[in-house]
This record gives structure tokens, C-alpha cells and sequence, in this order.
């Protein structure tokens, strides 16, 4: 598992000074820890998703020992809007959806990034609300400012609630270098373990 992993890396520096030796050593600890990261990560954001059963005005507040009623990890958040069932549900109204996971920035720079949806949705950064889109209403997109993020891994969550009817969310972004696009599958990532 994932702390077999972890105590494998620290004990294999330790027995080896650290990263404070021979150059040989040194690439050799570098590659075993690349080779665990990516057995540790997977591609996509982590869906908890929750069956409300009622109307659901604004966000509900799900108890953080609540188990979700259905996980799946999602590639992308790019669900246009419609009537029928949510994809990979029996769900067509009253439910709630928890993603998290991490996005990889490619590099230092300035990034806005967008929720589109129907019903609400919240989106977070390294634990920072950063876009807010709340109420019961139809598709509807709210951005962030422009953020000046470093290149490397910041946590993401991003909430999402349907009420009833129309249900659709999208997670979009802009760079410096790329116009507004769906946030792609290739800086979408989780842990393994939470899975």
C-alpha cells in the first residue's frame, strides 16, 4: 500500500546517508521515487457523490463522517447540461457532489479558472474558496480572478448540487498561453489509496 511505499523510500535513504551522496546513489533514489509517486497517483478527480432525497435549496451540509452513496473518479468535469440520469448515476435530481484531488500546474503563472453549472457550485485551491456560483437556477458560469499560481501540485475541491430538472457542471481554465477550455484529464489527479 501506499505507507508500505512511503516507509520503503525513507528507509532506503536512510540506509543510504540520504540524498547527500554519490551522484549514481542520488539518481537511483530519484527514479525509485518517481516510480512510487505514479504508483500513488492516478489520473482524475475523486467523486463522492450523495443522494439528498429532497429539495435541495443551497448547499447541503453533509456530515464529514457521512459515506458517500457512490464513489467514482471522474477523468474530467465537463457534464453539459440536460434532463436525463447524472452520467455513471441513477441520479436525475436531489443530489450532491464532492470532487477532490489534485491539479498539476504545468508552470509559474497566471490562471483563471471557471465553474459552469445547474444547478450550484463552489470551487476551492489549496483550501481557499476561489470561485463561487450558489443558488437554483439555470447553467450558469462564475470565474475566479487571476490567480498567480507555481508550477506543481495545489489541492482542489470543487462542490456541486442539483435540485431538480436541468442538471449540468463544467471545470474550466485559462492560461497565459491557452484560451478558456475544459480543465484537461493530463493535470487532473488523485491518490490511489483514496480510491
Amino acid at each position: 500500500t501506499a505507507e508500505k511505499l512511503r516507509d520503503a523510500v525513507a528507509a532506503f535513504e536512510k540506509a543510504h546517508g540520504g540524498t547527500a551522496f554519490v551522484k549514481d546513489k542520488a539518481d537511483d533514489i530519484a527514479a525509485f521515487k518517481s516510480r512510487i509517486a505514479g504508483a500513488l497517483e492516478k489520473s482524475g478527480l475523486i467523486a463522492e457523490i450523495f443522494n439528498i432525497g429532497h429539495p435541495i435549496g443551497d448547499f447541503p451540509n453533509i456530515p464529514s463522517d457521512k459515506k458517500p452513496d457512490m464513489k467514482k473518479v471522474d477523468k474530467t468535469i465537463d457534464v453539459d447540461v440536460g434532463l436525463g440520469k447524472w452520467p455513471g448515476t441513477d441520479l436525475l435530481d436531489f443530489f450532491y457532489i464532492r470532487w477532490t484531488g489534485i491539479i498539476r500546474i504545468p508552470k509559474d503563472g497566471k490562471y483563471r479558472f471557471f465553474v459552469e453549472s445547474d444547478d450550484g457550485t463552489r470551487l476551492y485551491i489549496d483550501g481557499k474558496l476561489v470561485a463561487n456560483n450558489p443558488g437554483v437556477r439555470p447553467m450558469r458560469k462564475r470565474g475566479t480572478e487571476e490567480l498567480d499560481l507555481k508550477a506543481g501540485d495545489h489541492q482542489i475541491k470543487i462542490e456541486f448540487f442539483e435540485n431538480t430538472a436541468h442538471a449540468g457542471c463544467r471545470f474550466l481554465w485559462s492560461g497565459e498561453d491557452f484560451k478558456e477550455t475544459v480543465v484537461p484529464e493530463s493535470v487532473l489527479f488523485h491518490r490511489g489509496e483514496d480510491d
